[in-house]
């Protein structure tokens, strides 16, 4: 019986839905086009805020980080055993002891391009990372064959997108690959499936590190969870006091360190952007930017639903009249309603997926959002708005008379005001915002930045460590092409001159004199190269300052620690920056002499202030004197030369390493990571912006419509009395015009006081707010809704006055 009457109402629901094919159609394209950017806004989000929930009890999970007591620099420990010194059976975790300990694993991220050799000697490159045999016990992966316990060296597990493109067919368990420089022989042992969710470090192959053992050229860390209650900072504050400089392994250690608990997500998170095997998550300020985008889309979507349906419900008015009349509940009039708004909002939901599905291998590209599998939240989500949305519709009815049309006049009016008010706001803030993207890139950081390059010859993941007889440790590959490469480099026609790498946009950070700074190794080879302006004193150089407590100061530090005299100023930093072959003098820490004051640049985003800034004159690597293969040198080229040195770079490469590879960037496209987020940003708003016109404009034609369809008799009569295409056309648009015009005096100021917030908030070097923004803005949405109501108002204009009349 109940299915028989549901059967029966959806029908009918459908029959009704048939005879008013337009606005049907209008709310359906209307929910789409919004519920696509909103799902895909909303899917991104949930990735995002739910990083590594696949991880229990992440809250309990933690990174046990070093502490110098000199000062606040955090590191990430490395095991303290060294693989070439001491046997890592001998190796004795933080850990041990601590009753508040669950589990714990030591894990080695290597480069995201890990060199792998496969049975049939193809050469790929993967992202690894080494583990031991705790690591199930913290990351409980899927295992969907074999085994991910690793218990012995030349074990692996690799993931199932790695086993399905290089086994396809067959099992993965029992092959065979080699990995690294030595192309050591590993067994595959397991097949594991990736994560639904975001994970913060990222691998397609796992092999076996014994605990404690230290591997060169990787993050190491210690991960480890709590037992349930635990207190990380009652686990920091019993933990002992360690002084071991005088051990080889911890020789780089001048002070005393304890080890410290940090929340994983919180210290992988900040060090993403400089490891390249971890995914580097989006910052707050960008989520809740696209959290206020997806809700403003939505509601314009959710506006013009109600308000087309609104009208199909009034041209209805007579037919709600006679079902009062013969007996209808409110329940039986909801109950057919919400059928009806059912029957618009699933369809609408089909083709929200559609949408999603063709477009998700486009939206990194786009607007670099990743958009990964997540089947409960989809499913909830989807199901929310399917039932949901058509209750939102309903329900008034639940509380008024059916047959009132009061609703259809003035609540269309406000409903088409607030998508005006959300589509003029959306398009000023994204046009602002693209306005300061230009400004960003186009303004001077105070440092050269053209004809500068990037230069790796050596692969970091080539190194091999050997011991010779005294101890000494070295870089067997290292010894291979050092000079010849820095004679070629010398020699190049292309090239003016060549230095080690300062990090210039990526300065470590020190407490000096009780203030954060940021510092940068300097010497004059790197002011000369980069354009850096001395305003006072003298350069550092090698003669004078080389490993010597002279330095630099910028313009923001002197005003920020209130220098008045730099010549009699000192710098104290919280601890020694550097340590030398006499253990007696890494114990000292004297302060540093200021010798001159640089002018401000700035090194990293322009909408962030400027940092005070510290330099002092410490070679990270003596690549003159080295035979070493050098890496991290910067070339300065010579103009129109680029492409004749990308050809020598590779000739050279071919000759001395024999390889075809070539690993460079040019510093001046360090400009798109550093704004990558600005510009997706104003991306994403502009595009979003021109949605939400869009579905108004939806909401305007069906409007529209409706008061042709209304106004016929109207029309026709004022036809016969000489009524001009002029008069009726502002008979017609009047309404959306003087709503629009209410809108946007609303909206302008609104969007102004609110780019007002958003730049004292986030940006310290800001674009002003020009005129002419709100202006276009006005202008564009006008235009937009111009051409949708010229269409309607040609259709009224063609109406016959004598077959109106008849009809009537």
């Amino acid at each position: 019986m109940f299915i028989d009457k549901l059967s029966t109402l959806f029908s009918q629901a459908y029959f009704r839905l048939g005879r008013m094919p337009g606005y049907t159609l209008l709310s359906m394209q209307g929910l789409v086009i919004s519920l696509s950017g909103t799902d895909i806004i909303a899917r991104y989000l949930h990735q995002e805020w739910t990083i590594d929930s696949w991880i229990p009890d992440v809250d309990r999970t933690y990174i046990l980080c070093d502490r110098y007591l000199g000062g606040n620099y955090m590191n990430r420990i490395q095991p303290a055993i060294d693989e070439n010194y001491n046997n890592a059976e001998s190796y004795i975790s933080p850990t041990v002891g601590q009753s508040n300990v669950e589990a714990f694993t030591d894990v080695h991220l290597r480069e995201s391009n890990y060199r792998i050799l496969l049975e049939d000697e193809e050469r790929i490159n993967v992202p690894v990372i080494s583990v031991d045999s705790g690591f199930a016990n913290v990351f409980p992966l899927k295992v969907l064959e074999g085994t991910l316990l690793l218990q012995t060296e030349g074990q692996a597990f690799v993931s199932e997108d790695f086993a399905q493109r290089f086994f396809p067919g067959e099992s993965a368990v029992g092959k065979t690959l080699k990995m690294g420089a030595e192309e050591t022989l590993h067994s595959i042992v397991g097949v594991f499936r990736k994560p639904a969710g975001k994970s913060t470090f990222h691998f397609d192959v796992a092999n076996y590190a014994p605990k404690g053992r230290s591997i060169n050229n990787t993050i190491n860390f210690t991960v480890l969870r709590l037992t349930e209650g635990a207190d990380a900072e009652e686990f920091n504050k019993h933990q002992p006091e360690i002084d071991d400089h005088l051990n080889p392994i911890r020789r780089f250690l001048i002070q005393p360190y304890k080890n410290k608990l940090q929340r994983y997500r919180e210290e992988l998170g900040r060090n993403s952007s400089d490891t390249p095997s971890l995914n580097q998550s989006s910052s707050p300020k960008y989520l809740w930017m696209l959290f206020a985008v997806a809700v403003l889309l939505f509601l314009v979507g959710v506006f013009n639903f109600l308000n087309l349906y609104a009208v199909m419900r009034h041209t209805r008015e007579h037919e709600m009249q006679v079902r009062r009349f013969f007996g209808a509940s409110r329940w039986n009039l909801f109950a057919m309603l919400y059928a009806e708004n059912l029957l618009i909002s699933a369809p609408a939901m089909l083709g929200v997926w559609m949408i999603i599905e063709l477009t998700t291998p486009h939206m990194k590209d786009w607007f670099a959002i990743e958009q990964m599998t997540m089947p409960l939240f989809d499913t909830v989500l989807s199901l929310s708005i399917v039932f949901i949305l058509p209750l939102i519709a309903t329900a008034p009815f639940l509380q008024r008379r059916a047959g009132s049309g009061a609703v259809a006049s003035s609540g269309s009016a406000a409903f088409l005001f607030l998508q005006y008010f959300i589509s003029l706001t959306l398009i000023t803030v994204s046009l602002y915002l693209m306005r300061q993207l230009h400004l960003m890139m186009d303004s001077d950081p105070g440092y050269r930045t053209e004809g500068l390059m990037y230069y790796t010859p050596r692969e970091r993941a080539d190194w091999k460590i050997k011991v010779d007889d005294k101890g000494q440790r070295l870089y067997a590959d290292d010894r291979k092409g050092g000079p010849e490469i820095l004679q070629k480099l010398r020699e190049c026609p292309y090239i003016e001159d060549v230095i080690s790498d300062p990090q210039i946009n990526k300065p470590f950070n020190v407490i000096a004199n009780g203030l954060e700074m940021s510092s940068i190794y300097m010497n004059p080879k790197v002011m000369k190269m980069f354009g850096l302006e001395l305003l006072e004193g003298r350069m550092l150089n090698d003669t004078l300052d080389l490993y010597n407590f002279n330095c630099l100061i910028n313009e923001t530090a002197m005003k920020q620690l209130g220098i008045k005299d730099w010549q009699t100023a000192e710098i104290q930093t919280a601890s020694r920056l550097w340590v030398t072959n006499l253990m007696e003098e890494n114990a000292k820490n004297p302060p540093f002499k200021v010798v001159g004051i640089l002018r401000d640049f700035h090194p990293g985003r322009l909408s962030e202030p400027q940092p005070p800034m510290f330099f002092c004159n410490v070679a990270r690597w003596r690549f003159e004197k080295s035979k070493s293969l050098p890496d991290d040198l910067i070339l300065s080229v010579k103009p129109g030369s680029e492409e004749a040195l990308i050809k020598y770079l590779r000739r050279m490469s071919q000759e001395i390493l024999g390889t075809d590879r070539l690993n460079y960037k040019w510093l001046s496209d360090q400009k798109d990571e550093l704004y990558r987020e600005d510009r997706r940003t104003a991306r994403i708003f502009f595009t979003f912006s021109l949605l939400a016109i869009g579905v108004t404009c939806l909401g305007v034609l069906g409007l529209m419509m409706f008061d042709v369809r209304r106004r016929y008799r109207e029309i026709a009569l004022r036809k016969v009395h000489g009524a001009r295409f002029r008069d009726i056309a502002l008979l017609l648009s009047r309404r959306y015009l003087i709503i629009l015009g209410l809108a946007a005096a609303v909206s302008i100021p609104v969007s102004l006081i609110g780019l007002h917030k958003l730049i004292i908030r986030y940006y310290t070097i800001h674009a002003s707010i020009a005129w002419w923004i709100p202006l276009v803005s006005l202008a564009l949405v006008f235009l937009l809704s111009a051409l949708t109501l010229s269409f309607q108002i040609w259709r009224a204009t063609r109406i016959e006055p004598s077959e109106v009349m008849k009809v009537e």
